[in-house]
C-alpha cells in the first residue's frame, strides 16, 4: 500500500510540474530575424555562439529560417540561403512574421490560447508580429497596433514566416 501512495504521489507531483511547451509541437514552419543587430545562433538554447547573425536592410536581405522544433522560447532553426544552412538555437522573441490578412480581414488575438478566451486586440490589416512563444495551433505574438504594443495568442495559420512573398 506504500509504494501505491508513493507511485501515486510521484505521479502527482510530475503532472503538476508538466507544461504545455514541454513537448509541444511549434506548427509555424518558417520565420526571419525580426530584429536589426547582430544576434548569436547557438548551439543549444543558452549555449554557446555558433554563428553572428545580422539582416542588410540596405539590400532589403532579412535572414530566414526554417523552424525545426522549440523548447520554450526558444525555437530551433535552420538558416536558409544565401548562407550555406546552419542548424542552431535563437530565442523566438528574435524571430518574425506577418499576418495574412492582405485584405483587410480581421484578425481576432487573444489573451490565452484558447477562442473562449478574452480577446486582448483586433489586427485589421497586414502586420508585422515578433513570435514570442510557438505552440502547436496557437503563436503568441507582440505587435503594434495605433501606437500601442500588445501581446496575446493568434491562431499559427493565420501568420506567415516568408520575409519576401505572402503566403496566401
Amino acid at each position: 500500500m506504500t509504494h501505491f501512495i508513493l507511485t501515486l504521489l510521484t505521479s502527482i507531483f510530475l503532472l503538476s510540474n508538466h507544461t504545455v511547451d514541454d513537448d509541444c509541437k511549434c506548427s509555424l514552419k518558417w520565420a526571419w530575424l525580426g530584429i536589426d543587430t547582430e544576434v548569436g545562433l547557438k548551439d543549444a538554447p543558452q549555449g554557446k555562439v555558433i554563428k553572428t547573425i545580422k539582416n542588410n536592410p540596405k539590400k532589403e536581405y532579412a535572414v530566414m529560417f526554417e523552424i525545426l522544433e522549440n523548447k520554450g522560447d526558444w525555437l530551433k532553426v535552420k538558416m536558409l540561403a544565401p548562407d550555406e544552412p546552419v542548424i542552431g538555437w535563437i530565442l523566438s522573441s528574435y524571430t518574425a512574421a506577418h499576418t495574412t490578412n492582405y485584405s483587410g480581414a480581421l484578425y481576432q488575438v487573444y489573451q490565452q490560447p484558447t477562442v473562449d478566451s478574452k480577446l486582448s486586440g483586433i489586427i485589421r490589416e497586414e502586420t508585422k508580429v515578433t513570435i514570442l512563444k510557438c505552440c502547436g495551433e496557437w503563436t503568441k505574438i507582440r505587435y503594434t497596433s495605433e501606437g500601442e504594443t500588445l501581446e496575446g495568442y493568434i491562431k499559427t495559420n493565420l501568420l506567415c514566416g516568408n520575409f519576401y512573398s505572402t503566403c496566401g
